[in-house]
Parts: C-alpha cells; sequence; structure tokens
C-alpha cells in the first residue's frame, strides 16, 4: 500500500502507542457501560467524549484526517445512544472520497491545498454539525453495544498516545505519511466491528468495494507498479462519484480506461503535433466536429488525454467546466493524475455510460451491447477484441467478490 519507510514508520508509532496509556483529557466512558446501562441523551451511551489531537506542527492533511477520525468514532458513540445509523457514515465511502482508500500519496503531507485535504475538511464540518443536532431522543443498548462502546474507547486511547509519540517538533514526510496510514487502519478497524453490531450501510449494499492494487496489477500486469499506486485513490474517487460502482459497470469502465491508456501506462495519447493537427485539425471534419476551429493548431493543443483520452477543445471545454477546471486554457492538466480519471468519469456519465454497462449480458458470446459502449468512446471500432477482453478479465475479478449487480 505504501513504500517500505512509511510502513516502517506506521509500525513504528503503532509499538510507541503500545506502550503509552491515554492522554489526559479524554473523558473516560465509564467502564464502558453495564448491560444494562441506558443512553445518554446529550452526548450518546455512557455519554463519553472523543477526543484526539494530532501533532501540533503536523501538515493540514493529518490535522484533517484525525479530525476526521475523531466525528466519525464520536458519529459511532451517538449511535450507540439514539440508535440512528444512518448518522454513521460509510468509512470506505470515506475514504474513497478522500483518496485514502488504498495509497497514500506524498503530496497530501507537502501540500496543504490538496484536493483530499478538502474534502476531508467539508465531510468533518457536516459530521460536527449532525452530532451538535443529533436527536435527544435514546434507545435501549445491547451487549454487543457493550463491547463496541469499549472497542472505541480502546481505539480512540491507542490513538491519542500514537499521536502524542509523534512529538511537538516538525514531522518527517514519512513518519505522516505513517500517521496518515495509521489513522486510516482504525477507521477501518473500527467500521468493521460497527457494522457486525450495526448491521449498518444497507443503503450501499450493492457497492463495490474500493479497487485495491492487486486488481489492478491484475488487469494491467505489464504497468508500473508506482504508477498503478499513484492512480489508484483518484481511480476510486472517480467511480465514485460517477456511480460506476456495480461489477458490470466497473467492468466496462476499466476495459475501456486499459485500452485507451495503453494498459495505464499512459494518460496522453501517443503521437506528436504534425500527427494531431493531421487527425483533429480545423481542416478536417472530424476536428472541426470537436470543436477545433478557433486556431489552425488546435489539433496538437486538444489530442486525446486522461484516463478515457477525451478529445477536442469542445470536450476540454465541457469537462473543465464539470470539474471546475479551466482546461480549454490549460488542456495538459486532463493528463494529471489528479484530474485523469475525473474527467473520464465526466465524459462516461455525459455519455449515460452506466444505463449501458447495466444492459450488458452475462453470456460472454454476446456482448454488442458493450461494443455500443467502445463506439460511444473510440467513435468506432478500433480494439474493440482487446476490449472486451479486457471487460471479461475485469469481470472475473470483480464477480469473485460476490457483489450482486443493480437491477
Amino acid at each position: 500500500m505504501v513504500d517500505d519507510q512509511a510502513v516502517f514508520s506506521s509500525r513504528t508509532i503503532a509499538e510507541a502507542s503500545a506502550s503509552a496509556g491515554p492522554s489526559p483529557g479524554a473523558t473516560a466512558p465509564e467502564t464502558a457501560g453495564p448491560a444494562n446501562s441506558t443512553s445518554c441523551p446529550t452526548y450518546g451511551w455512557t455519554g463519553w467524549t472523543v477526543e484526539l489531537s494530532p501533532p501540533p506542527k503536523a501538515h493540514s492533511a493529518v490535522k484533517q484526517m484525525t479530525a476526521l477520525v475523531q466525528v466519525v468514532f464520536q458519529a459511532m458513540v451517538d449511535q450507540l445512544g439514539v440508535g440512528d445509523k444512518a448518522a454513521v457514515p460509510d468509512v470506505n465511502e470515506l475514504l474513497r472520497l478522500t483518496g485514502l482508500s488504498d495509497t497514500i500519496d506524498k503530496s497530501l503531507v507537502t501540500d496543504a491545498h490538496n484536493i483530499a485535504v478538502e474534502r476531508m475538511q467539508g465531510i468533518k464540518q457536516g459530521l460536527i454539525a449532525q452530532h451538535r443536532h443529533i436527536t435527544a431522543s435514546v434507545a435501549a443498548t445491547a451487549k454487543m453495544g457493550t463491547a463496541l462502546n469499549r472497542d472505541i474507547w480502546n481505539e480512540v486511547a491507542d490513538l491519542r498516545a500514537a499521536l502524542h509519540a509523534a512529538g511537538n517538533g516538525k514531522l518527517s514526510t514519512q513518519m505522516e505519511i505513517g500517521l496518515l496510514d495509521r489513522l486510516r487502519t482504525s477507521l477501518r478497524t473500527v467500521w468493521q466491528k460497527y457494522n457486525a453490531v450495526t448491521d449498518a450501510n444497507k443503503s450501499n449494499g450493492n457497492a463495490m468495494g474500493p479497487l485495491t492494487l492487486d486488481d489492478l496489477k491484475s488487469l494491467a500486469p505489464g504497468a508500473d507498479p508506482d504508477k498503478l499506486r499513484q492512480y489508484l485513490p483518484y481511480l476510486n474517487r472517480a467511480i465514485l462519484e460517477a456511480g460506476i460502482t456495480t461489477p458490470k459497470r466497473e467492468a466496462a469502465f476499466l476495459a475501456q480506461i486499459i485500452h485507451e491508456t495503453d494498459k495505464l501506462k499512459t494518460l496522453t495519447e501517443y503521437g506528436d503535433e504534425d500527427r494531431f493537427n493531421r487527425l483533429y485539425g480545423p481542416q478536417t471534419a472530424v476536428g472541426r466536429s470537436l470543436g477545433n476551429t478557433n486556431t489552425p493548431r488546435d489539433g496538437a493543443r486538444y489530442p486525446g488525454r486522461g484516463a478515457l483520452q477525451i478529445t477536442g477543445r469542445s470536450n476540454y471545454r465541457e469537462a473543465g467546466k464539470h470539474l471546475g477546471i479551466d482546461l480549454e486554457r490549460y488542456p495538459e492538466e486532463a493528463a494529471k493524475p489528479e484530474h485523469a480519471f475525473d474527467v473520464a468519469a465526466w465524459y462516461w456519465t455525459e455519455h449515460d455510460l452506466n444505463a449501458a454497462a447495466d444492459q450488458l449480458p452475462d453470456d460472454p458470446d454476446k456482448l454488442g451491447r458493450f461494443d455500443a459502449i467502445s463506439r460511444e468512446i473510440n467513435g468506432g471500432s478500433n480494439g474493440a477484441a482487446e476490449r472486451r477482453e479486457y471487460y471479461l478479465k475485469a469481470r472475473d475479478r470483480l464477480d469473485g467478490r460476490d457483489v450482486p449487480d443493480a437491477d
């Protein structure tokens, strides 16, 4: 998931937390609540407040992730008091939204304006507001809830020790990556226990979990593993936001991007300016249909970029409007990983390709409708056999997770 140094850093943090107790300040959960305990109408069951403080000189990503973990755990404690499972967000979805589902980008701890930091802050604020206005009604507690409350308390205590062990000085990038990984792991660990107790997340029951690095390596075995590691959080974020979350949809989307990017080896179309002007220039019908009519060199300015290799001034303009980026003025941005998969998801959604994927038959010999998706993306039959092969390979991989298709 992360590099060896980061894993070592995370292990060091874990060892430090194991040897230390919770730092003072948190309200204890009163022996984790007896089996016959009732709910506290203010803070939730047994009335304790989750408190976590990041190292004072940590970058924004570590601070926001710490705050996010704090409010998610608080929502879980609140839920134990009021019986409102909907108040607790899906942790897998949160990690996908913030780009932290499978790997952690070093830029997170060097760039305070990273989009993941902004997303974490927004999600955190929403949960804080929810906590402030949570209903005062109470519900009977169960013995399983007693154990879960204790587990949350123990995890918070371990995290407080780990964060405290990082010290008050400036942290190294690897130490901060280790902290992010520790916080993420903690969220997932408690979420699994919470899900087992409350049977939560019914609304997302048919959704695929995040793609893993092993998934990408299996589907694009010749790609650079470091590139795949870099791409993965952006890919997961894009497919979630575009609703590409069933095996048919994900397999169709992955098949197209794997073909268009030469098995995830490039996010820019192969070729030089002369080739692009010859293919997409304003003197051609294709170029004119793509909106390449402003300058003679529009063909070279707007060749295929991004995970689906969008082409032409018009597509760049519209994708940029959707993403809030001026891609018409700065077209090279479409080939950066942080935008390339969002651009692809925009195109996929704009052409209603989820609906097309939903109609794909399970019989591998009857994939005519899949070819229609390919034509929508490529404009012809280029690579049709390969795209089908990638689709079937992705279906095999994703169907192995035993997740039902959407109707």
